[in-house]
């Protein structure tokens, strides 16, 4: 009898042990990858305006002019100096507001998180990525509107004088597309990323963004993208 108990006790350690040892890391889905729902979001980015700040718990997007001051560059016409355009900074017109809750923005083809940070995995389907990668994640990063690196006004653009605004932008997400020039009709070549992206939300959960596509049914300028919510 007490050979028996020895036995099951020791049966009990061991099924305890193996439990622990299979626990998913901090960060590990807790729920059913079945019980996860893939969903589909489609943004349209043709006006340079406007950041859309996206809920992507909820689902829910919402839009706010580019905070300014823009800057204009300005033009020189050195055989007719009366063309000259100089330089300025404009303070926009402010529409829309930012929303008290969301994830992550998207202008055109530039993406920012909310404060937190963003990795491009090496996987290319949702249910390979099974917890938040270890390494590699890149945090938002600030740029001033005389850096250029943002249109926000493009009617001047026949004339060289753009209008750049300033901001924050995520390098790891802004790599969802490549442009390389092809030197002929069109100028450039775009390439969707195939791979697997992953977002920190500020709430504590976090989600897989696959991106799509760089245009909308009728090829005006957007970004179409099927994500993963996986709450805390």
């Amino acid at each position: 009898m007490k050979l028996n108990k020895i036995l099951a006790m020791a049966a009990l350690a061991f099924v305890a042990v193996s439990c622990s040892d299979n626990e998913e890391p901090d960060g590990g889905n807790d729920k059913n990858p079945a019980e996860i729902q893939t969903k589909e979001m489609l943004v349209k980015t043709a006006d340079y305006t406007v950041w859309t700040y996206i809920n992507l718990k909820t689902g829910e997007t919402a839009t706010a002019t580019v905070p300014g001051p823009w800057w204009y560059n300005g033009v020189e016409d050195k055989e007719n100096p009366e063309n000259n355009i100089p330089a300025k900074f404009v303070d926009p017109e402010i529409k829309g507001q930012v929303p008290a809750e969301w994830d992550i923005a998207v202008h055109y083809y530039e993406v920012r998180t909310n404060g937190t940070e963003a990795v491009k995995t090496n996987f290319t389907k949702f249910d390979e990525v099974t917890s938040l990668p270890a390494e590699g994640w890149v945090a938002d990063e600030s740029f001033k509107a005389e850096d250029a690196k943002m249109y926000v006004d493009m009617k001047g653009m026949m004339n060289g004088a753009i209008g750049y605004g300033k901001g924050t932008i995520n390098p790891s997400l802004c790599s969802w597309v490549t442009k390389t020039p092809t030197g002929s009709m069109p100028p450039y070549k775009y390439t969707v990323e195939e791979n697997i992206f992953v977002v920190k939300c500020k709430n504590g959960a976090w989600a897989k963004i696959k991106f799509l596509d760089r245009l909308d049914e009728n090829g005006k300028k957007a970004v179409k993208f099927q994500y993963q919510y996986i709450s805390k």
